[in-house]
């Protein structure tokens, strides 16, 4: 999912094509575009498989290792979620520009997060 979402970043920014009509598109965005959303799909779908059996017993367990990064972790899955679903409805050009930032911040921050989750324990965030 990571990987999709940065390779659409990447190819939206820094791949347009030249064409006689200006700068384009490049035209493989709409399959990179569905890899991200049904890799999107997959990861809501893993998210609800380990819920009872990590997730929410780590929330429960007062002395529980990384909880802090367990829940920043489910803090930005929150707010992914909602503002990747906007970005596949909003019309307007400014404000699809604000989501889409905030979208790609937080998605770099939950790459950030994951990486210090599930380092070894010496860190212990």
């Amino acid at each position: 999912m990571a990987v999709s979402g940065l390779f659409l970043y990447v190819l939206i920014n820094f791949f347009q094509i030249e064409t006689e009509y200006g700068l384009r598109s490049n035209p493989i965005i709409d399959e990179v575009k569905l890899m991200h959303n049904l890799f999107n799909f997959l990861f809501v779908f893993s998210i609800g498989l380990i819920f009872t059996n990590h997730i929410l017993k780590k929330f429960m367990d007062k002395y529980s290792k990384k909880i802090i990064s367990g829940y920043l972790l489910s803090i930005s899955i929150i707010m992914l979620l909602p503002s990747g679903i906007l970005l596949l409805y909003i019309s307007d050009l400014d404000l699809r520009e604000i989501f889409t930032s905030i979208h790609f911040y937080l998605g770099i921050g939950y790459i950030v997060i994951q990486l210090i989750h599930i380092t070894p324990r010496k860190f212990n965030l």
